[in-house]
């Protein structure tokens, strides 16, 4: 492969992922895809980053990183990008080369944290990963409720998990309960959605369209969000910042499968929700905005738009607002570019639904969580299981106000099972992460804030300079000095 002339005709074709697609820099891994071209039945594949040029030689049509080498990969190009291409001949004509075009992988700048709460098949209730796992852990469960669990919400700072336990009966969990978790509280509540304010003290449940604030420890209600004479209100989603409700706004009294609503915001003071006022408008009947949620800043939603109901609707796309007004913005390379490709027309129609946010800091890139039925690679194709993808998000690309569609291509998530259909993913901090290393910085210079060599970086503390937080590639994030 190395001494052949490159040549075109059949060339090997990258699938997975797609060009301009950006990963958490503390991911587990990608499995990294392509056709072969024809004849083609030996490949170099090449990973160019700023730092380091990694070559695979292999017979298969994909590769998998080692631990060590992904580490590698993402240590030198955090907050950059590596480019990929594969080179492909055949064994009985090795002197003719056919190489891919090339493709782009992005890695955020710092660790994307917080762990991600789903609902799996597998379990028939909730999961919970973070994108450094390998595989998830079961959280909570019918094997420790005895009872369907579903339709779970998170506190954003990860403390109490709130679900549908035994049929629209209002469950809360404490996330930091020795495992394996149990109820903290019940009540003979009907619910379908709940959402919590950021320091849990108080919830929002959602019953047949009336959304009644709650005391966050009792669940006793304490008065109704005012949406006014034949109006109804499901799937809310509280703000980071305390003063707006998001929520899905119509004239049918459904809290699934809804049909012609819209997105709208109610402000809150501290004790009671005012009147709302429609963020996004729904222009028909048939018109469907639903499943808002806030990002970290409190100053975006993203909610899905579909033809008809919410619900199991292939036609679901993500769009995003801001909390502010203007014009949505469909995310276009999120809903629509899948192996390396946009697809258009009914192949389009991957039922993209109920994103979420990851609890990232200010300044960082947004990521961007959603279920999708897409197809993943060569792995399995579309409509086959519904799983869990991820989008960056460039909000401050999209405050700009260029109109530039603001998202990356979508990744999988390579923790889940290959055949569980995964709904719901809700990402929050992680309240079962060890705590932060202590301080190691030295007064005078730096002000006691920076971490010493080796120590450990996952709080998002500073290293002492000249030293740069760095992933091993499993799940440590450690002072190290740099490359190079």
């Amino acid at each position: 492969l190395a001494t052949g002339a490159v040549l075109a005709g059949r060339s090997p074709v990258i699938i997975y992922p797609s060009d301009q697609t950006i990963v958490p820099v503390n991911m587990f891994k990608v499995l990294f895809q392509w056709s072969t071209g024809t004849g083609n039945d030996l490949f170099r594949l090449e990973l160019r980053g700023p730092q380091v040029v990694v070559s695979v030689y292999t017979t298969l049509d994909r590769y998998e990183p080692t631990a060590a080498e992904w580490a590698l990969l993402a240590r030198s190009a955090a907050g950059g990008e590596v480019t990929w291409t594969v080179y492909g001949t055949a064994r009985s004509a090795p002197s003719q080369v056919y190489r891919s075009a090339p493709v782009r992988l992005g890695f955020s700048r710092s660790a994307v944290e917080g762990a991600i709460y789903y609902w799996s098949t597998s379990v028939a209730g909730i999961r919970r990963a973070t994108v450094s796992d390998q595989a998830p852990t079961d959280f909570l469960t019918p094997t420790q409720t005895g009872k369907c669990v579903a339709c779970h919400t998170l506190s954003r700072n990860g403390q109490r998990l709130a679900a549908d336990v035994g049929g629209q009966t209002l469950g809360v969990v404490a996330v930091r309960n020795p495992s394996p978790p149990v109820i903290s509280w019940t009540q003979d509540i009907d619910t379908a959605w709940t959402t919590f304010s950021p320091d849990t003290s108080l919830v929002v449940t959602a019953n047949k369209g009336v959304l009644t604030l709650r005391s966050g420890s009792t669940g006793a209600a304490m008065g109704t969000v005012p949406v006014g004479a034949g109006k109804f209100g499901t799937q809310p989603d509280w703000s980071p910042s305390g003063k707006l409700l998001a929520f899905a706004f119509s004239t049918s009294n459904k809290d699934r499968g809804v049909t012609g609503s819209s997105i709208a915001l109610a402000s809150f003071d501290g004790v009671a929700f005012a009147v709302p006022r429609v963020l996004v408008a729904s222009s028909g009947a048939n018109d469907t905005l639903v499943y808002p949620n806030f990002s970290a800043d409190s100053a975006w939603v993203a909610y899905v738009r579909a033809t008809g109901s919410s619900d199991n609707n292939a036609t679901a796309r993500v769009y995003l607002v801001a909390v502010s007004g203007g014009a949505p913005i469909e995310l276009g390379a999120a809903n629509t570019i899948v192996n390396n490709a946009v697809v258009t027309g009914k192949d389009a129609n991957l039922a993209d639904n109920m994103p979420t946010w990851a609890p990232t800091k200010a300044g960082d890139l947004a990521f961007l969580a959603f279920t999708s039925q897409r197809a993943y690679g060569k792995v399995y194709p579309a409509n086959d299981v519904k799983q869990i993808w991820v989008s960056a998000i460039d909000l401050a690309g999209a405050a700009s106000g260029t109109g530039k569609d603001p998202s990356a291509p979508a990744f999988r998530l390579p923790f889940q099972e290959l055949k569980e259909n995964n709904h719901r993913p809700f990402w929050a901090e992680d309240a079962l992460a060890p705590p932060p290393a202590p301080d190691g910085g030295v007064g005078g210079v730096d002000g006691g804030a920076c971490l010493p060599l080796h120590g450990d970086c996952r709080s998002g503390a500073a290293c002492c300079a000249p030293n740069v937080c760095s992933f091993d590639g499993v799940k440590a994030f450690t002072c190290e000095a740099p490359l190079g």
